[in-house]
This record gives C-alpha cells, sequence and structure tokens, in this order.
C-alpha cells in the first residue's frame, strides 16, 4: 500500500512539474500584452494524463491538481483575477470534452488507459474529440468573457478555437505517442 501510494505522489509530482514547464512555455508565446497565449501546450498534457488515467476516480485528485496549475500560472504572469478564472474553466471544459467524448466514442481507447494513436480511426476519433474540446471550451470562455464584461470578436474566438486545437492535438498525441511506445 505504502509503495502505491508513493508512486502516485511521485507520478503527479511529475505531471504538476510538466504543466508548470508547459504553462511557461504558453504564457512565453504570449505577443503584446494580449491575455491569449497563442498555444497552450498544458491543455495537451492535460487530456494525454486523463486519457491515460485507468479509473476516472483519479480525476478527483488530477483535476484539481490541473487546475491550480493553470490558475498558479495564469495570476504569476500578472493575469486578472476574471481572466484567470474564464481562461481555467473554459481550458477544463476543453480538456474534459475531449476526454469524455474519447471515452464515450471510443471506449476501447479512451476508458482503459491505451493511448488513441494504435490505429487511423482511433487516431481520428481522438481528433474529432479534441475539435469538440476546443469548440466546447471557446463557447464557454465566450460566454464568461461576457459575463465579465467584455466582448470577443469573432477573429479572437477563431485565433482561441485554434490555440486550443493545436495544443490538446499536438502535444497529447506526441505525449500519446511517447507512452505508447514506453
Amino acid at each position: 500500500m505504502q509503495g502505491g501510494i508513493t508512486e502516485a505522489v511521485g507520478e503527479r509530482a511529475g505531471l504538476v512539474a510538466l504543466c508548470l514547464c508547459a504553462a511557461a512555455i504558453g504564457h512565453a508565446s504570449v505577443i503584446d500584452g494580449d491575455p491569449m497565449a497563442l498555444v497552450w501546450p498544458a491543455g495537451g498534457l492535460a487530456v494525454a494524463w486523463l486519457v491515460t488515467r485507468p479509473s476516472m476516480r483519479e480525476w478527483i485528485v488530477d483535476i484539481p491538481l490541473l487546475l491550480m496549475v493553470g490558475v498558479a500560472m495564469s495570476l504569476l504572469t500578472g493575469l486578472g483575477v476574471v481572466a484567470t478564472a474564464v481562461l481555467a474553466v473554459s481550458n477544463l471544459v476543453a480538456v474534459l470534452t475531449v476526454v469524455l467524448a474519447l471515452r464515450w466514442w471510443s471506449p476501447e481507447h479512451g476508458h482503459r488507459g491505451t493511448p488513441p494513436t494504435s490505429t487511423p480511426r482511433a487516431m481520428m476519433t481522438f481528433l474529432a474529440a479534441t475539435a469538440l474540446g476546443a469548440f466546447a471550451g471557446v463557447a464557454t470562455g465566450a460566454v464568461g468573457s461576457l459575463l465579465a464584461g467584455q466582448d470577443p470578436s469573432p477573429a479572437a474566438l477563431l485565433v482561441w478555437f485554434g490555440r486550443n486545437v493545436c495544443g490538446m492535438a499536438v502535444v497529447s498525441v506526441i505525449c500519446l505517442l511517447i507512452l505508447d511506445r514506453l
């Protein structure tokens, strides 16, 4: 029992360290004071992590950790509390939508911890789930922005969607391919 707890804590510490690095890379891609990073690799790491968890019960620990990392990085880089909250919720919605859609559409790949990179069909399902997740995250962020008194332009929403798709698809696929080989 003790070895299992130590291993789980070590895995989560590694996850937090990787997500902090990925979030720092994402924040480094911010241009001209725009609160939106050009890419958000931490979203891809979160997707890869949750997809490979054998049980959704582990999410009780994982989701708050992932959320805290995103919030901490946003606040440390000077993003306001409202913008941080909107981005944190929209990123969480995007990641959870990807993982849940994958578990629904392809349970043999998304439910038992098997990475969805083994067949072209599995990969297409994963990419469709990623597009759905990006759309859900942007929709959530748009509503949050409107409630906060901001009016995001259609162009800004399209860029946000592209950022989410790229970050989640590219980073998570690379991580999943690496994990699949290990």
